[in-house]
């Protein structure tokens, strides 16, 4: 197994201003803990109960749709569908979200699998009977769609919340996309 390369921290802290830069994402950014993201996510379902996982899933969409931009934006000549995968899944590791690995499929072809271990979105969370990583599943539809100009539903197949192993998340190409504004 190919280790990958230290490329030094991906984040710049500033102390003094208490201000912390992703390089990856060249934007500032926030950190907050796993129990804190669980507190949030039992707070979203106690008010909105099953509307919380649609909450969660269409702030996932949009910041999915944000990270899509990046990788085009960054992609320069390369076709970011070509390198698409590969970028979400370091965002992923340097956002602290867990080791998301791209276990089959393509963004191409329209269908493809990855693999969440270590998962920041459920790692504290009781055990459940249905899958918990909503903010995620929307993450992965939303940057499908915005790498490739297609629509997408995503899902979770497996989840770390329901005693899996690991989640595993399945995204499909469900129809071409129409005009999008951009951010």
């Amino acid at each position: 197994m190919e280790q990958e390369k230290d490329r030094g921290s991906p984040l710049d802290v500033n102390m003094e201003k208490g201000i912390i830069r992703s390089s990856s994402l060249d934007s500032r950014v926030a950190v907050f803990g796993s129990l804190g993201w669980a507190t949030m996510e039992i707070e979203l379902d106690s008010i909105f109960i099953t509307g919380a996982v649609v909450i969660l899933q269409r702030m996932g969409y949009s910041y999915g749709r944000y990270l899509g931009l990046i990788v085009k934006r960054k992609a320069d000549k390369v076709d970011p569908v070509t390198v698409g995968l590969a970028n979400l899944t370091v965002m992923a590791k340097e956002s602290g979200w867990g080791n998301l690995t791209h276990s089959g499929g393509d963004l191409r072809s329209g269908t493809f699998t990855l693999v969440m271990r270590d998962c920041l979105f459920c790692a504290n969370v009781k055990k459940k009977k249905e899958p918990r990583c909503h903010f995620l599943v929307g993450v992965l539809a939303g940057f499908a769609d915005e790498v490739t100009g297609f629509n997408h539903r995503a899902r979770e197949a497996q989840c770390f919340a329901k005693d899996d192993i690991h989640c595993e998340f399945v995204v499909e190409r469900v129809a071409e996309q129409v005009d999008r504004a951009a951010f």
